[in-house]
Formats: C-alpha cells, structure tokens, sequence
C-alpha cells in the first residue's frame, strides 16, 4: 500500500498534470512542468516495490512530460505516435 504521502502527491499530480495535458500549456508553463516530471519519478520510486503498475504509469507521465516539452520547445521532432490505452 502506498504511503500517505504517495497518496496525497499523487492525487496532486493528477489535478496538476491534467491541464497541462488537455490545455496543451506545456508551452507556457516550462518550470511547472518539469517540477511535474520530478514529481512523476519520485513517485515512481517510491512505490516501485509495492505496486510495480503504478511505478510503471508514474514513470510514463514523466516521459510524455518530457516529450511533449521538447516538442513545445522546439527540440523534439514528432517522428512518433503515442498510444494511450487505459483497461
């Protein structure tokens, strides 16, 4: 079981993330994003050993981060698709 804090940061990230997402502000919001990113990963460490299906999500949210901030900056180029599927 996660601890409250895997919980509680959790939960944020998802209320922080999702306007990033849906908006597309990634743009506009460099810094936030990547705090996001951190975020992503330290939960991904955090509860790797007790649920590795979390770990795995929290570490896909940092890496959609970080393409579509690239993309926003200029640096990455789209020569890929990404698929979301949720069950």
């Amino acid at each position: 079981m996660p601890s409250a804090w895997a919980r509680e940061t959790g939960q944020r990230l998802l209320e922080t993330t999702s306007p990033l997402l849906l908006q597309r502000t990634v743009r506009r919001s460099p810094a936030l994003t990547s705090a996001c990113r951190l975020t992503a990963l330290c939960l991904a460490a955090e509860v790797v050993t007790t649920d590795k299906r979390a770990a795995a999500v929290f570490s896909d949210v940092a890496a959609g981060l970080t393409s579509l901030q690239l993309r926003a900056s200029g640096h990455g180029v789209a020569t890929e698709t990404i698929l979301l599927a949720r069950a």
